[in-house]
């Protein structure tokens, strides 16, 4: 027993070939150190907070210039603020499709890839109000829209 002592203590390794068997004992053959504590991750993060979506009012402006062949003014007066109208909706779709729906991926991106979404925004936008219409000195015509996008929006859209 001493001598597995002394031997260990020599730098010395101890091989043991089973039960009834005696230990040999190797000079010069250092013992092994035991092995380092185990090492654990820390925790993960916690989850981050839901994310509470408020309704979004986006507001654009539309210019219209009168048609060069229209049949009397009032046709004129029609079709100007009509092509106001419709360059309205146009600028509120711009600022739509820029609106994060998620953490990495926009609007403008799903559009391209996906006719589907692209109806239901559009959808959203055609709901969007004339807030006012000015006639100008020259004939064409400026119209201000706006549109809420509500629950009923980030239903459709979820984001993260």
């Amino acid at each position: 027993m001493y001598i597995l002592v002394l031997a260990a203590f020599a730098g010395c390794t101890v091989y043991d070939y089973g039960p009834g068997r005696p230990p040999v004992i190797v000079p010069g053959v250092p013992v092994a150190a035991p092995p380092p504590p185990p090492v654990y991750a820390p925790p993960p993060p916690p989850p981050p907070p839901p994310i509470v979506r408020q309704e979004v009012t986006l507001r654009a402006r539309g210019a219209g210039a009168p048609p060069a062949r229209a049949a009397n003014a009032a046709q004129a007066k029609l079709m100007t603020e009509r092509a106001a109208k419709v360059d309205g909706y146009r600028n509120l779709l711009e600022q739509a499709y820029g609106l994060q729906v998620t953490g990495s991926t926009t609007v403008r991106d799903f559009v391209t890839q996906s006719d589907v979404i692209r109806t239901q925004l559009d959808a959203f936008i055609r709901g969007a109000k004339v807030v006012d219409t000015r006639l100008l000195d020259d004939g064409s015509a400026e119209v201000e829209m706006e549109v809420t996008l509500g629950k009923e929006f980030w239903v459709l859209f979820p984001g993260r």
